[in-house]
């Protein structure tokens, strides 16, 4: 079945924040508690990714089949305060539950890599929680890697979770 990769517009954003959703009450039903997941809202995220689309400052690609959205990408540069500016960074990049290991989100990266490559970025960044094997397999056998940084520690519905650097070398 063929990936077709585009990018979002603001029309996007109520399907993106489906697609948000949906993979985060799967992928982190052990990791954060039920009642924050069960509170993420539809309509708070999607003016969220509708303000971040508008915004321009970063790229939003989509991942459909069929012309159904089977996943998101959001990419730009790094925001952390302590890396070069020729590093990019992968902020966001959810794939709906029953398109987990169909390509999808190997799709999205790779045309993520392009943009970056485009932009003039020599490395890509990226944070994960160090808890999410599913998600740290795919970034490893992406080429990622952790990054000696100090972990960031996030507070999710009175759960604090920690976050970890990955980062690749990006080339052609």
């Amino acid at each position: 079945m063929k990936t077709e990769i585009s990018y979002a517009t603001a029309l996007d954003a109520r399907a993106i924040a489906e697609v948000h959703i949906a993979s985060w009450r799967a992928a982190y039903r052990d990791l954060l508690p039920a009642p924050y997941l069960a509170a993420l809202d539809v309509a708070e995220l999607e003016a969220r990714f509708r303000q971040t689309i508008e915004d321009r400052m970063c790229d939003v690609l989509l991942a459909r089949r069929d012309g159904t959205l089977q996943g998101w990408l959001h990419c730009g540069p790094a925001l952390d305060p302590d890396v070069p500016t020729t590093e990019g960074e992968i902020m966001a990049h959810n794939v709906t539950p029953t398109a987990w290991s169909s390509g999808v989100g190997q799709s999205l990266w790779l045309r993520a890599k392009d943009i970056l490559i485009q932009r003039g970025y020599m490395t890509c960044i990226l944070w994960v929680f160090a808890q999410d094997e599913r998600a740290i397999r795919f970034y490893r056998s992406a080429g990622f890697a952790p990054t000696p940084s100090t972990p960031r520690r996030v507070e999710l519905g009175g759960m604090r979770c920690e976050l970890v650097r990955y980062s690749r070398p990006i080339d052609r």
